[in-house]
């Protein structure tokens, strides 16, 4: 569920947010003021160095990615469909996948392939297995009938577009301790356009970094394509915070196997198997009293894809409001 990363280069030009104060006819002031603040967050391509300066070096940036992995785990712990596709990336990308596709042409299973193909992180015939998973808990829905020889379309439930407005929101939450204009992006969550438009740009950004970024790493095989390996993570950061630790943690992390496995849905076995591969992988150290700590590894690779994660979010956030406002402005211009 991460890897949102390559999206952006800062593009703060006062022209081109004029497009986006003149599609905002009628909105508040304070509203409109927000959408240019955060304007300041978006960009193209790649996340430049800059930004990531700018969010880490916050003082609420520890609490922002804290509050994240709390709240994810916490709607994990409700909501069996929703913990389903936060498992592993795999399952995320094929989430968010569905949902682009369904929303650029239409859903169906050579697409999917083709998507999946695209990205490396899947291959062909896992699209099939998460196509028929995404059914089975009732996130995708056949569309109607198909035509002899056509492929059978598909369509996002309206469960799958809760789920995704839940991570949005928990994103933009976290977001809002280090910049407040967030808040206009989370009021905007409930607009079919504006929610289909972020959607959008996020299955975009999250299949340009799956193409960009090396996969065969460590932090990619114990926490992004084993399952419950992204939640473990959370789990790890969550217990930090409520001992008094920072992002990332730097100190001794008590862990109790059977606590970690009952909270993430899995075996007491596959928590040892993925403390073992963490520890053979050189990103956790392990010590007495069942502590774990991270090493400068893992504090670099989960500070990077979780920040990654956050502002990908606001990106598309942003990205979504410029898309409707010069659709006012043309529609005000026709």
């Amino acid at each position: 569920m991460l890897i949102l990363a390559a999206i952006l280069g800062c593009a703060c030009a006062r022209a081109q947010w004029t497009f986006l104060t003149e599609g905002n006819v009628g909105l508040p002031r304070s509203e409109t003021d927000a959408w240019i603040r955060l304007a300041s967050w978006d960009a193209d391509e790649r996340i430049p160095p800059a930004m990531y300066e700018r969010l880490q070096g916050h003082p609420n940036y520890p609490a922002t990615i804290q509050g994240f992995a709390a709240r994810v785990l916490d709607i994990s712990r409700i909501d069996v469909s929703f913990d389903g596709i936060c498992k592993d990336v795999s399952r995320y990308g094929a989430a968010q996948w569905v949902v682009y596709l369904h929303l650029t042409g239409g859903l169906n299973l050579p697409r999917l392939k083709q998507m999946c193909v695209s990205s490396r992180l899947l291959s062909p015939g896992r699209a099939r297995a998460l196509l028929l998973y995404l059914r089975y808990i009732d996130f995708v829905e056949p569309l109607g009938r198909r035509e002899h020889g056509e492929a059978a379309q598909y369509r996002p439930t309206a469960a799958l577009f809760a789920a995704w407005i839940a991570l949005a929101r928990a994103a933009l939450e976290a977001m809002a301790l280090v910049e407040p204009a967030t808040n206009a992006a989370i009021a905007k969550l409930g607009e079919r356009d504006f929610l289909h438009a972020l959607l959008r740009h996020m299955g975009e950004g999250f299949l340009q970094a799956s193409m960009a970024l090396p996969q065969d790493t460590s932090f990619f095989r114990v926490f992004l394509h084993r399952n419950a390996g992204l939640q473990f993570l959370y789990w790890m950061i969550v217990m930090a915070r409520d001992h008094g630790d920072g992002f990332p943690p730097r100190k001794p992390i008590a862990l109790n196997i059977s606590a970690v496995a009952q909270d993430l849905n899995v075996s007491r076995t596959h928590v040892r198997r993925m403390l073992r591969a963490a520890e053979e992988e050189g990103l956790l150290l392990r010590g007495e009293d069942s502590r774990v700590q991270f090493t400068a590894e893992l504090a670099f690779d989960s500070e990077f894809a979780l920040s990654t994660l956050i502002l990908g979010y606001v990106i598309s956030a942003v990205k979504a409001q410029r898309e409707l406002s010069l659709q006012s402005v043309a529609a005000i211009a026709s």
